[in-house]
């Protein structure tokens, strides 16, 4: 058997492997294997693509599993994606960068037309905000911090509220008088 040059080619290639007529979860699995082996993470497609490059070889497809493994995909590199954006909330800096990440993904979202990851990423923050103001009523913040971490979780309290008004009113409230004293001492 010739090498494979393509990624389609593998994936036709190790369908026949299989000699398996029905292509279900389990053998879209086994050629993801054979694709990130052969050619890296990256070259990983999403199972509704390789299923249809399997229709158009002649595959017949058991569409219920191939659509709960791509909706479970799809979910999963939904969350890495919005984890890989959240580098931290521990500092001021920390939280500048994150935001500014999130917000890089919120308009990518909407740009997309995206509900599904719009909802994700409001729930993600949602839930960040929550675990800093547990931590805050637990005095489970780094001595020192408290202001601080205080500051972030209003910070996302707007930004969950207002995620289109906030780029304006941080540049505001990094001018205020108050938020000068507190952390440019």
């Amino acid at each position: 058997m010739a090498e494979a040059k393509t990624k389609k080619e593998l994936i036709v290639q190790v369908w026949r492997s299989l000699k398996k007529e029905t292509v279900g979860a389990k053998e879209l699995k086994v050629i993801e294997i054979a694709l990130r082996e052969r050619f890296g993470d990256g070259a990983v497609e999403m199972p509704m693509k390789i299923a249809r490059v399997l229709a158009d070889a002649g595959a017949k497809l058991k569409y219920p599993e191939i659509m709960d493994l791509d909706f479970r995909r799809r979910s999963q590199s939904l969350q890495e994606l919005i984890f890989s954006a959240i580098r931290a909330f521990d500092s001021i800096e920390d939280a500048i960068t994150s935001i500014k990440n999130l917000e890089n993904l919120r308009k990518e979202f909407i740009r997309e037309k995206n509900k599904k990851g719009l909802n994700l990423l409001t729930q993600i923050i949602a839930q960040t905000r929550q675990r800093i103001l547990f931590d805050l009523k637990e005095k489970r913040s780094i001595v020192g911090k408290f202001e601080e971490k205080h500051e972030i979780a209003e910070w996302l309290r707007i930004y969950l509220e207002s995620p289109d008004l906030f780029e304006k009113w941080i540049e505001l409230r990094f001018l205020s008088d108050e938020f000068r004293e507190k952390f440019l001492k």
